[in-house]
């Protein structure tokens, strides 16, 4: 029954016959905001997605929900997504979405209705049509070769700790920050001079999981005074832990806190930043250091393809 003019009946005529022909299965009434609830659920039971992946989706959809949370499944189409994308750039409470974090968004968005296509909740993905938001985030830059050799005397001054051994294998293996964390003394072949990446740790992982790819798992050899440095933080460390009751054995974590178990990545993000302030270093997180690795490689002459290799790319 439509009440209305006939223009109106003869358009929910044509809707009706649309929905029985697709033969889709949803219930009528079931909104973006319940069918968002299971299919997170489903992700987190699946055990193929980390806890952080789990958590950048549980934030995108408090993004969403303002916008779509009580919009049923079945009135999402292309033009409501597209409009819901200007909104997220601007009027957010002042605080509008970057580029990258919104493109991020539209991704997962992508994700869930085309699961809720093939699970025959609505005709088709309406994303697919949708121009995805331009990421902006900025290229980083690396250190010019004087600021790393700089950096590296810094971090090499001194009797050795876990947070300057981390931050050097960032900058002289190009080691990501999970890597650095998740790398045990197993994993260090002094007389061969080199690291090997088998694991890493992530922010809200309890326990070290695989690299982020298959190409991540690599060998990287090391300069010999960054092997001789990591040499000596290895019997610096010993002696410590030593004090404390706690034996070092091949699993113990080369970048450890103050009891030799793994160090929160973030943690040594953080000293890091106050590294960087207390040296003038400018705008540098760990991530710049892996990146003034390939960087310096490939301004040496060597191949890209070796570069990439050695990246985990």
């Amino acid at each position: 029954v439509v009440r209305g003019s006939r223009r109106e009946a003869e358009r929910a005529l044509r809707l009706f016959v649309n929905e029985l022909e697709s033969g889709l299965r949803a219930d009528k009434k079931l909104v973006f905001a319940d069918f968002a609830k299971t299919w997170l659920e489903e992700r987190r039971q699946s055990g193929n997605y980390s806890v952080n992946t789990i958590k950048k989706n549980e934030y995108m959809l408090r993004v969403l929900m303002p916008y779509l949370g009580d919009v049923r499944l079945l009135d999402i189409d292309s033009m409501t997504i597209s409009s819901l994308f200007v909104k997220l750039r601007s009027d957010r409470g002042g605080k509008p979405l970057s580029g990258t974090t919104a493109h991020d968004v539209f991704v997962m968005l992508n994700h869930m209705m085309k699961d809720a296509a093939h699970h025959r909740l609505i005709a088709s993905n309406p994303c697919e049509v949708v121009k995805a938001p331009k990421t902006d985030t900025e290229e980083k830059e690396a250190l010019s070769r004087d600021e790393a050799r700089r950096m590296i005397e810094l971090l090499s001054e001194g009797e050795p700790d876990a947070n300057r051994t981390g931050a050097l294998l960032a900058l002289c293996a190009g080691l990501r920050r999970e890597e650095v964390c998740g790398l045990r003394w197993k994993d260090f072949d002094a007389e061969a001079g080199c690291v090997r990446i088998a694991q890493a740790v992530t922010e809200h992982d309890k326990a070290p999981k695989p690299p982020k790819s298959k190409a991540s798992v690599r060998a990287i050899p090391l300069d010999p005074d960054t092997a001789k440095r990591l040499g000596e933080w290895k019997e610096r460390q010993k002696a410590e832990l030593q004090d404390i009751g706690v034996e070092q054995v091949d699993s113990t974590p080369v970048v450890s806190n103050g009891v030799g178990e793994h160090m929160i990545p973030s943690n040594l993000s953080r000293w890091f930043r106050g590294f960087v302030a207390q040296n003038s270093f400018g705008r540098c997180g760990l991530h710049k250091l892996r990146h003034t690795f390939g960087t310096l490689l490939v301004a040496s002459g060597i191949d890209l393809v070796t570069v990439a290799h050695l990246m985990g790319h």
